[in-house]
């Protein structure tokens, strides 16, 4: 969602508060709690079907029913009409470059909870599983991608990370509207 709420302000070039639900995404397009959800399904299911806004969804921390969503969903729904994937570091900018943000992917050790600033690096820690976010940019001096993480400008740097190229199997694959 945050990728998708980037790409409307750029291509109608006006910052404003492009608030879409995530609920309807992830509950309605194939997610859950237990097991989360994949980009390509995320992706194809804006295309198909397309994702409303979040007051007529909003997101709770608990598995929902996607028959929670507003009776007009439908008039109130945003589709895309492109979607696609880009891989390994070069082609990730590129489609950066390009597209705007993507959605990306990485595994997330215990540690990576307590990121706080700089570039993060695997050092302690049990894998706790997948984790997509916000691919926003780059930075070739020293290496590594600047990522917007879904889980609030308290977490973090403002909400925001930077993680070394090639840590965590970070941004092997890049998806695109």
């Amino acid at each position: 969602i945050g990728s998708l709420e980037a790409v409307i302000q750029i291509e109608m070039n006006k910052i404003f508060n492009c608030d879409l639900s995530e609920a309807h995404l992830f509950f309605c397009g194939g997610g859950s709690c237990g097991q989360g959800w994949l980009p390509e399904e995320s992706t194809s299911f804006i295309k198909s079907v397309g994702v409303t806004d979040e007051l007529c969804f909003p997101y709770k921390s608990c598995n929902l029913d996607c028959d929670e969503k507003n009776p007009n969903w439908k008039d109130r729904v945003i589709k895309v009409s492109k979607r696609g994937f880009a891989r390994y570091e070069q082609g990730i900018k590129k489609a950066l470059n390009e597209y705007g943000p993507l959605i990306t992917c990485f595994d997330v050790y215990e540690h990576f909870g307590s990121y706080k600033d700089g570039i993060y690096e695997h050092v302690w820690g049990n894998y706790e599983g997948g984790h997509c976010v916000t691919l926003v940019g780059y930075n070739d001096d020293p290496g590594y991608w600047i990522c917007k993480n879904s889980w609030g400008s308290g977490w973090g740097d403002e909400g925001y990370f930077n993680i070394k190229y090639n840590e965590c199997n970070i941004c092997e694959e890049g998806y695109y509207f």
